[in-house]
């Protein structure tokens, strides 16, 4: 093979050897076979018949979740299949590349833990901000008095200052509304919204995320690669230890125990694979925690169907006692056709799902108009 460098007019400026990042055709079918044992399809499971799925919801949250999987069978796996081709036959490949593969995937899988959390927080209504940019922003925003302004046909916003003692009270409600959302702590910015109830399922997301190997990664390795070195290094700052309690230039590189991170690495993958199954559990069952003062309490609705026209909707099971009441409404028409509507069966459902069904039961307005004229005479 022959190796392709770039060549610069200045000195100090070393040739890159752009082939010794790619792998070797001798070992690419080695590289396929690694991939193929960490690509996972995360599909086995099916939206249950007996809980209601919004479909609006579900497609959109649906599509957020592939990119997750995209992102771990794409990125993070083909990441990790280079760096454990190249280790393997360390004799054919520079030291650069294998730390550049081992920086990439170390990044990658903590990053890919945020970005379900993030899945979450939009998916459970949370309302955690995503970044600490997104909450300077919006503090920007609060922190002045706007008003409309009319300025001859149109209209314009303008904006004036708050007094100190007016901006010292919005400083400090901002610091309890706007939130950013970090993966470290996520159940207890959970409890502290008092928004939601807790449930297992976020009690075993935890439990992966606060897993050994996991905790490793994300606090000693992350942080390292982020703050410290680049495992591309060949001289770094040194970490404090029990030895030697002060930092200083070492030549001693934790890439120097490759073998040891590649174990984490794999145990990691692991891990991650269950996290990112139990989100796509969580968003494919919508799982949706109750809110705090309803923890506990079941949901449910009928699921209706018309047998004439394309109709299909759920009344919540309320509703449904309701105008079933004594006999009063023996069926329900289709608000389409005006077909009798066939009772599919009754679900199980979300809350929010219950309470949007509240907020749309106009639908059967007919029916609630019969029953309270019926109860009245």
């Amino acid at each position: 093979m022959h190796s392709k460098k770039s060549t610069s007019d200045n000195p100090l400026i070393q040739p890159f050897d752009y082939d010794c990042y790619y792998i070797h055709p001798e070992h690419r079918q080695e590289l396929c076979e690694i991939l193929e044992k960490y690509r996972r399809s995360f599909s086995s499971l099916k939206p249950s018949k007996t809980h209601m799925i919004n479909p609006v919801e579900f497609g959109i949250f649906s599509c957020a979740f592939e990119e997750i999987v995209r992102f771990f069978n794409d990125d993070i796996s083909i990441g990790l299949a280079h760096l454990m081709t190249m280790h393997n036959h360390l004799e054919d490949y520079s030291q650069r590349a294998v730390g550049f593969y081992l920086d990439n995937t170390i990044l990658k899988v903590v990053s890919c833990w945020d970005y379900s959390f993030q899945i979450l927080n939009q998916f459970w209504g949370l309302d955690f901000l995503s970044s600490a940019r997104s909450r300077e922003i919006l503090s920007d925003i609060y922190q002045k008095r706007w008003k409309v302004v009319e300025t001859g046909d149109s209209f314009t916003l303008a904006c004036s200052d708050y007094s100190e003692k007016q901006l010292a009270e919005i400083n400090e409600k901002l610091k309890q509304a706007l939130v950013v959302l970090h993966a470290d702590n996520f159940k207890k910015q959970v409890k502290r919204s008092k928004k939601i109830a807790l449930i297992p399922e976020l009690d075993r997301l935890m439990e992966l995320f606060n897993s050994r190997p996991c905790k490793e990664l994300r606090t000693q390795w992350r942080n390292h690669v982020t703050h410290g070195a680049s495992m591309t290094f060949g001289l770094h700052i040194s970490g404090i230890n029990s030895t030697l309690p002060t930092e200083g230039l070492s030549f001693t590189h934790p890439a120097k125990r490759r073998d040891d991170m590649l174990c984490l690495l794999q145990q990691n993958m692991d891990v991650l694979q269950k996290g990112i199954q139990l989100v796509h559990d969580i968003v494919w069952d919508n799982i949706v925690p109750n809110s705090r003062q309803n923890s506990g309490k079941m949901f449910y609705g009928v699921q209706l169907d018309c047998p004439n026209c394309d109709f299909k909707d759920c009344m919540t099971q309320d509703v449904f006692d309701l105008l079933h009441a004594k006999g009063r409404v023996p069926h329900f028409d289709c608000p389409k056709c005006r077909s009798p509507l066939t009772i599919l069966q009754h679900l199980e459902m979300a809350e929010r799902d219950y309470n949007w069904l509240l907020f749309n039961v106009e639908k059967f307005e007919g029916h609630l108009q019969n029953y309270l004229k019926d109860s009245s005479s």
